[in-house]
């Protein structure tokens, strides 16, 4: 008598009517199973259980089987059950810089140093090449303005409802943030 090693078991066994596989594996049930709300449910075929994914009765986070297999997985590793998502789209380019101003209009704008000064005539800027979007400086804002997201992009804050109250530029871990003065007269 020759014995045959089961590809799919693991076991030898006699063959009968020319099968390369045991009666255990024959017998075994084929498909899958899928648990939803701790309810297990099937065998079903993989045709069932692409068309649960379609109407939505299966989600990516629910745990399925073969029904030859002992362990349960999270179904979006079955490779081809879940449609491919696509990648988001990239974020648009950070705005162009302002035009330069004239020099005659440059002249006399310097660094602001006293905090009546930075009152009356400034506004903060940022140095985006330093900054690493830590958010210190908008969580630091008493008004609530996306401070990070103009150091990011490089734009001065020109928000109405900025206070100048430097707390986002004392706060700044890298000291991205300073005040500038506002180019009152354009020619």
């Amino acid at each position: 008598m020759d014995y045959l090693l089961c590809p799919q078991c693991k076991v030898y066994f006699v063959p009968k009517d020319g099968r390369a596989t045991c009666i255990t594996c024959r017998e075994a049930p084929s498909g899958w199973y899928y648990t939803r709300d701790g309810k297990r449910n099937g065998p079903i075929t993989a045709k069932e259980l692409k068309g649960l994914v379609a109407s939505r009765r299966l989600t990516p986070t629910d745990l399925v089987r073969r029904a030859a297999d002992e362990k349960w997985i999270v179904a979006k590793k079955v490779r081809g059950l879940f449609p491919e998502q696509e990648s988001p789209a990239p974020l648009p380019p950070p705005p162009a810089p302002p035009a330069a101003l004239p020099t005659a209009c440059v002249a006399g704008m310097g660094r602001i140093d006293s905090r009546h000064e930075a009152r009356a005539e400034a506004q903060v800027v940022p140095d985006p090449a330093r900054c690493v979007q830590c958010g210190i400086c908008s969580y630091n804002c008493p008004m609530e303005i996306d401070v990070r997201a103009h150091a990011h992009r490089g734009i001065p804050i020109h928000d109405s409802y900025c206070l100048t109250c430097s707390e986002c530029v004392k706060r700044c871990p890298r000291g991205v943030l300073s005040f500038e003065r506002i180019p009152l007269f354009t020619l």
